[in-house]
């Protein structure tokens, strides 16, 4: 967890897509934003009592990894080109 805290500070302002890794550096979460500082942050800076299934989430990741993009819907298209890449890996 220390490794995503420091990485938390390097997130820059812009677009784009983001993956939790847990130990076993594989992906549990794909996700997309406007802002990828404060999306991501979001994240560690919730109110544990709102979101049960987050709070399960939070413990198990131990790295983070984005990539920006131009814009937010070219986030949008790349977190669901993703998204399906990874289900038909899991499928397969």
């Amino acid at each position: 967890m220390n490794n995503v805290l420091k990485k938390l500070k390097l997130l820059p302002s812009d677009p784009g897509i983001y993956y939790f890794k847990n130990k076993q550096k594989k992906i549990i979460y794909i996700g997309k934003a406007a802002n990828l500082r404060n999306r991501v942050n979001s994240y560690f800076y919730h109110n544990s009592s709102a979101n049960n299934k987050l709070d399960k989430m939070i413990p198990e990741i131990d790295d983070l990894v984005w990539r920006t993009t131009v814009s937010e819907v070219e986030a949008l298209i790349e977190e669901s080109k993703e998204i399906k890449k990874i289900s038909l890996f899991i499928i397969f």
